[in-house]
């Protein structure tokens, strides 16, 4: 906690201008006669950022949706105009909002509050002078538009590159503030209605007319504001209207016709067992409760109203047509609207880079030679000032975790092995609020090394096709109502001679009320399955196809060190 607000109200940029250079941008030039270069962490991540078409896209949207308030700007700097940021300017910003009067303090855990409340008083609050009427700050609330809005822009793709089926079509909607815990959670389930199953009809429409081989549908409920928001990707810029025009008349449908039951009840009881499970993966707990709180008490509600889910739920399952009635009043008859499409461009990165190649020539141009000569040294004294050691009480400052603060003891209460039908089954007993964790190995050691690549391409598969007693869009409606969770993996376990035994692996979590009805849905997809379905198994194929090329564009080093690493690790080739 130290660590923390020591640096949220007492950091060493102020003091120290390296730290910006170094954070945030500065010039660089290590020769008189090289060019001049812009370097800093948050410049070079905001331009890997900005490489991304859904960051471009969603700077575009929110530009368009906010025109009037800080929703327009991106917090993190679109890297053209980061090196307009000077250091003074910077400390000013700080000096004004990083202050007391505009904190929210949020505490998670076993804790002795009483202590934790008076320390943070004493070493940190009581050092400020409160400040009135300015702080905290606030967003103006968006003026809403009388009629929708287009917006256009581009991305870059390589001179080599088909443009064809790569455009990002989108169709963005502003909310009113939330400002009930039953909307909070209704509209974050309509989202998951709406497109983000298989079995949603607006995504089954989309991909269904060819628009896009990838549909998403979003809600941010952290803005006052918030934005609601389907995409399609890999479109065509031709397909705008029929995009527009699919999107309104199949929610008019739904609200006409009503949304599918099982999908209701399936996407309300993922939800509630998210809700009552609070296991959000290697996301702590805490943070997922901090967002809540913070989506309500940053602009001005209860900070407690998002946590007391119950009553929510209740009224969720209570209330019939509750999603019609939602689809009809925050989306079809919502005006304030954003049409944003975003097409390839071949070249537009490198003329950008050859933009800003010529900017800094002509900034160099503009210096005198003692001025070129205090930059090289500048560049210099930044570099050893980078390289040079912490000092070592500097560093024994910092907390760390030691030995005697681990558990020695396991965290599962009781454990055993029995086994059935000659399998060995692992047991762990342990207080899981009836939640039963399932995962099922499939040793696949005497496959063929080249075979064991499509045994990835049929963990994709699995759940995501027609079984016998299924449609896939009724499968992934079953998985909700049954499962909190069901997932394929393909695993290595490393022996100790460096050979490896590959496993898929099935993972799932449901209540223990529901085991029996569970286990028959796992085995109807896991022995049931039609593989034969070829043009369902080409729309799947795509689907991983698509996250597969943006993982390699935008997350080019992952993929690097993965194939670095097949070339002395057996279990990654």
């Amino acid at each position: 906690m130290d660590v923390y607000l020591d640096a949220v109200f007492h950091p060493r940029l102020l003091k120290d201008p390296n730290i910006f250079r170094q954070e945030g941008w500065h010039t660089e030039l290590n020769d008189e006669n090289e060019p001049i270069t812009y370097k800093g962490v948050v410049y070079n991540e905001m331009k890997g950022a900005y490489s991304d078409p859904e960051t471009v896209m969603a700077d575009l949207v929110e530009k368009a949706m906010y025109p009037d308030n800080a929703y327009s700007k991106d917090s993190g700097g679109n890297p053209e105009f980061i090196p307009d940021l000077t250091y003074d300017e910077f400390c000013a910003f700080y000096r004004k909002y990083y202050h007391p009067s505009n904190s929210y303090l949020f505490f998670y855990g076993d804790l002795d509050m009483e202590y934790y409340l008076d320390k943070v008083d004493k070493e940190y609050l009581s050092t400020f002078t409160k400040v009135p009427e300015t702080l905290p700050a606030h967003i103006d609330l968006q003026r809403r538009f009388e009629i929708p809005v287009e917006t256009y822009g581009s991305y870059g793709i390589t001179e080599d590159d088909d443009p064809s089926r790569k455009t990002y079509l989108s169709y963005s909607v502003m909310l009113d503030p939330v400002t009930t815990a039953e909307d909070y959670y209704a509209i974050d389930m309509l989202a998951e209605i709406i497109g983000g199953v298989e079995a949603s009809p607006l995504k089954k429409a989309l991909i269904d007319a060819g628009i896009g081989q990838s549909i998403s549908v979003s809600v941010d409920l952290s803005r006052q504001q918030p934005v609601f928001e389907i995409v399609a990707k890999n479109a065509e810029v031709s397909q705008k209207e029929d995009f527009v025009r699919i999107i309104r008349k199949t929610l008019s449908d739904c609200v006409q016709n009503g949304y599918d039951p099982d999908l209701v009840e399936a996407t309300v009881a993922s939800s509630e067992f998210t809700l009552r499970e609070q296991n959000y993966g290697s996301t702590p707990p805490g943070l997922i409760l901090n967002i809540m709180v913070m989506d309500s008490w940053l602009y001005g509600g209860d900070p407690m109203q998002n946590l007391f889910y119950e009553k929510a739920l209740d009224h969720i399952h209570k209330t019939k047509g509750l999603f019609e009635d939602l689809t009809k009043r925050l989306i079809l008859e919502n005006h304030h609207v954003v049409v944003c499409v975003l097409k390839p461009q071949a070249g537009l990165t490198l003329r950008t880079e050859e933009k800003t190649a010529r900017k800094l020539k002509e900034y160099k141009d503009s210096l005198t030679p003692d001025q070129i000569r205090q930059l090289v040294r500048t560049t210099k004294e930044i570099t050893a000032w980078q390289q040079k050691p912490d000092r070592a009480e500097d560093l024994d400052k910092l907390p760390l975790l030691k030995r005697e603060d681990l558990k020695p003891a396991s965290l599962v209460k009781h454990a055993f092995v029995e086994q059935k039908d000659g399998i060995d089954i692992s047991v762990y007993e342990d207080d899981t609020n009836h939640v039963v964790y399932f995962a099922d190995y499939f040793n696949m050691d005497h496959l063929p090394e080249d075979l064991i690549p499509y045994a990835s391409l049929l963990s994709l598969t699995l759940g995501m096709m027609d079984t016998d007693r299924f449609t896939y869009t009724e499968v992934d409606n079953e998985i909700g109502k049954r499962l909190g969770s069901l997932s394929f993996t393909v695993r290595t376990v490393i022996r100790k001679d460096n050979t490896f035994i590959p496993y898929l692996v099935l993972s799932s979590k449901f209540l223990s009320g529901k085991t029996n009805i569970s286990f028959d849905l796992i085995k109807e997809i896991l022995f049931h399955t039609h593989f034969d379905d070829t043009a369902r198994l080409k729309e799947v194929i795509e689907n991983e196809l698509i996250n597969m090329q943006q993982n390699l564009l935008y997350s080019g080093s992952s993929v690097a060190l993965s194939r670095c690493r097949s070339y002395f690790d057996p279990a990654a080739a």
